[in-house]
């Protein structure tokens, strides 16, 4: 997890798990909590970037959706609900749609799921995403 704003001694006391979300899922976790915070990127890149957030600490939400998709792979057995309840400084229309392409270019792995697979079932396909309407700001 970066240091950001405060250095080492900030970034301690606002982490909420010690373990990585890779470690969290082969320990059994399967309900993860994202806070997620936008914003544009720094470089010359159009759109915006999002990231995990708590306190001052904050890792891609790219990478982590990356981290979940490469668990189902390996477990194709498993589901894993990801809860994005808390979406900080989503002001405007285009912020919530690089959002939601940013989760649906990695959904074939973490949103797909052929219930056949799951359950034993039939070739029917699972499919949601809720993108609530965010307004709040980061706490500060």
């Amino acid at each position: 997890m970066p240091n950001v704003i405060g250095g080492s001694i900030l970034c301690n006391w606002t982490v909420t798990q010690k373990l990585d979300i890779q470690s969290q899922l082969l320990a059994g976790i399967r309900y993860l909590d994202f806070r997620v915070g936008v914003k544009k990127y720094s470089n010359n890149q159009s759109g915006y970037e999002f990231y995990l957030v708590h306190g001052q600490c904050a890792n891609t939400l790219a990478e982590e959706l990356q981290n979940v998709a490469e668990f189902l792979s390996d477990h194709p057995r498993e589901v894993v609900l990801i809860d994005c309840n808390h979406c900080y400084d989503f002001k405007t229309p285009e912020q919530i749609s690089d959002f939601e392409n940013l989760v649906l270019k990695v959904s074939p792995i973490v949103a797909l799921h052929m219930i056949s697979v799951l359950h034993g079932v039939t070739n029917e396909t699972v499919f949601g995403i809720l993108v609530p309407s965010c307004t709040q700001s980061l706490p500060r």
